[in-house]
């Protein structure tokens, strides 16, 4: 059963985490909801739920399907992501790629493929019982704090500042997880973008290539038909134009299906 003080700092990290939103909603591009865009990529972050006397949260952002194409890509793109992010010092607690049926008007239904993480954070985690010292003797000395507001659940001056900190520390920990994903997003964009451009281009020359030799080939075949030459190597020459022919079709098609 959850404790009054599990509620009390679940609702103050709701509080950090919302601001966080309308923080980046500002400085980027707003989206509906808990939603914003940058540099193509859709991001969100979700509201905190309270389970086994932590905080967890969720921040995904979307996969750019107009430049990361096929499923293939969008694997390796996730994965990079995840590779980078388990480096960095505020670790999540899972990566995991989600495809996500999303319905905006009730009509249509589009598949969107997000990486979504989760964040796992103690309550004594999110105050710092040096700043909440502080910001008590501050207060009590008589110097005004805005940031600290009368919570009915919190019975004194110390329980308020200790709610305004997790509700601040929320917000600041969440911005740094929130700017970490974005550097991610930035980095595995650069790299793989001009990756995956060069293979498909190259998929994309020898298809065409291919096609052109079969082509070239069956021409030759027909020419050679009303010659002297015995039908067995005009079969084998006709099989061999073919093959070349259906495998440049082959790679061709392979550009949108991997």
């Amino acid at each position: 059963m959850p404790t009054l003080k599990g509620l009390l700092f679940n609702q103050f990290a709701a509080e950090g985490l919302t601001s966080l939103v309308e923080e980046m909603q500002s400085k980027y591009t707003a989206k509906k909801g808990r939603r914003f865009n940058h540099n193509n990529v859709t991001y969100e972050v979700s509201r905190p739920s309270l389970k086994e006397g932590a905080i967890e949260y969720e921040i995904s952002s979307k996969i750019p399907e107009d430049e990361i194409k096929t499923p293939k890509e969008m694997q390796t793109y996730f994965q990079q992501i995840k590779k980078i992010l388990s480096k960095g010092k505020l670790k999540p607690e899972s990566v995991e790629m989600e495809n996500i049926i999303w319905d905006s008007k009730k009509e249509t239904e589009k598949k969107r493929d997000y990486v979504k993480l989760l964040y796992k954070f103690p309550l004594d985690d999110l105050f710092d019982d040096k700043a909440v010292a502080k910001r008590h003797e501050s207060i009590i000395a008589g110097k005004d704090d805005p940031g600290v507001a009368n919570s009915a659940g919190a019975f004194t001056i110390a329980g308020n500042v200790v709610l305004a900190d997790v509700r601040d520390t929320m917000q600041n920990i969440g911005r740094d997880n929130v700017n970490n994903l974005i550097e991610a997003n930035k980095q595995v964009k650069v790299v793989l973008k001009g990756k995956f451009f060069f293979m498909r281009n190259i998929r994309y020359f020898l298809g065409r290539t291919l096609q052109l030799i079969g082509l070239a080939t069956i021409s030759l075949v027909v020419f050679m038909f009303f010659t002297q030459m015995s039908m067995e190597p005009l079969l084998i020459w006709s099989l061999l134009g073919a093959a070349e022919f259906y495998g440049g079709t082959w790679l061709l098609g392979k550009e949108g299906q991997t």
